[in-house]
């Protein structure tokens, strides 16, 4: 799971470390992530937060999360005024071969 952090320009990759771990980052996640919108998912300014995902990964499961530097610029969808913009953005990444050509498909 590669995905930026507010305020400086990392990454973040997971990846169970142990064979008790074998839970991926993602499945993980997505588990967290129902448990969020039952917790709060009617609260119109709750948000869900990668690094709270990354914490409660490595404490509860043993994975491993490493911090690989980028000189990539951060954005993010917070509201949905955001995404527009976002997805600007990420047309001029593909446009200029930052991303992959069929990044969903």
């Amino acid at each position: 799971m590669t995905v930026p952090c507010v305020g400086e320009s990392s990454q973040l990759v997971g990846q169970p470390t142990t064979k008790r771990s074998t839970t991926s980052v993602f499945k993980y996640s997505s588990v967290l992530f129902q448990e969020f919108l039952k917790e709060r998912g009617t609260e119109e300014k709750s948000e869900f937060f990668i690094p709270i995902v990354a914490d409660r990964f490595m404490n509860e499961t043993d994975g491993k999360v490493e911090v690989i530097p980028t000189t990539a610029i951060w954005f993010g969808v917070t509201y949905k005024e955001d995404a527009p913009a976002v997805k600007e953005a990420i047309e001029t990444l593909l446009n200029n071969n930052e991303y992959p050509a069929g990044l969903w498909k």
